[in-house]
């Protein structure tokens, strides 16, 4: 993927501005990367009958089943009709919102066979939106549910990527929904010292916690680094796992995601009836939130976890 960035980057940055067409990587017999007037541009077969339709925002451009017949440096280009998306904002403007671009393109090609490619325009509308001046997550949250991920993956040869923000992508109610069985990723470096949001796993539903213990150390590894991994290992190959993850590194700090580095100290996974400390709650009370110390709380064994991620992932 880095290679193809910095291909498009390249070739974008000597792109004349003189209105034409130009290919400048063809990913699939379907669809493949253009450039217009420095303006990157994916575009894809209209093998799906769409009809004429063009819309715009801020980031990006529609424009469906148009005819597209000359591409100034491919004469053997098949002439016929097409679905265009143009990335309107220069790639040097916004290096991290580019990248997603590229990696949600590939990503429609490789896991949706571009299909679905006016849903697939609605999802990025929804992403790519003017940037709220907003405060920023702390990056631990997400590299814990993604070294979650990668633990289950290694582990057990379980993939449980596609069952991560499953329900309504960053407001899930939980981290993980295994239609019905729900897990909740905390990330700490104390379990003494863990953050609950008590109603949040305490309740009706049959929930488990993860405890993911980490240390802040220059030897493990960055965001960046878990997330090449992960793809490198074959797990987590969907649109929609990819869609989630360029959400959520909108909302942390660029830097912190190439920079910070962390190492996987231990995984714990509570049943949540066995750890609660508060059973009888008046309704008076909405909101209850506290810090915990788990650290003499009995929690599954090895074996267990296999086996209970086994029998909800089948």
């Amino acid at each position: 993927m880095n290679n193809l960035l910095s291909e498009l980057k390249n070739h974008l940055k000597h792109c004349l501005v003189d209105g034409k067409f130009y290919l400048v990587k063809k990913l699939s017999e379907m669809a493949g990367f253009f450039m217009t007037d420095k303006k990157l541009v994916y575009v894809v077969k209209n093998f799906e009958g769409c009809n004429y339709n063009q819309m715009k925002s801020e980031y990006l451009s529609l424009c469906t089943n148009v005819e597209v017949h000359a591409v100034e440096n491919s004469p053997q280009f098949e002439t016929g009709f097409y679905n265009l998306l143009e990335y309107k904002i220069p790639s040097e403007e916004n290096i991290d919102d580019f990248e997603a671009f590229v990696n949600l393109c590939v990503a429609h090609i490789q896991y949706m066979g571009s299909k679905d490619f006016l849903g697939f325009f609605y999802s990025l509308m929804n992403l790519f939106q003017p940037q709220k001046y907003e405060k920023r997550k702390n990056i631990i949250g997400l590299y814990g549910e993604l070294l979650f991920i990668d633990y289950v993956y290694t582990n057990y040869d379980i993939d449980i990527s596609k069952n991560w923000h499953a329900t309504s992508g960053s407001y899930s109610k939980y981290d993980f929904d295994f239609n019905g069985v729900n897990f909740e990723v905390k990330t700490t470096f104390n379990i003494s010292n863990v953050l609950l949001k008590h109603f949040q796993i305490f309740n009706s539903d049959k929930n488990y916690l993860i405890v993911m213990l980490i240390e802040e150390n220059n030897v493990g590894k960055s965001l960046e680094e878990l997330i090449n991994e992960l793809y490198l290992k074959g797990c987590c190959r969907s649109y929609k796992f990819t869609l989630n993850l360029e959400t959520e590194k909108k909302r942390v700090s660029a830097i912190d995601v190439k920079q910070k580095k962390f190492v996987l100290k231990n995984v714990f996974v509570y049943d949540t009836n066995a750890i609660n400390v508060f059973h009888n709650i008046p309704e008076s009370i909405t909101d209850l939130q506290y810090r915990i110390d788990l650290s003499e709380k009995t929690c599954l064994s090895d074996k267990q976890v296999e086996s209970t991620i086994s029998a909800i992932i089948e």
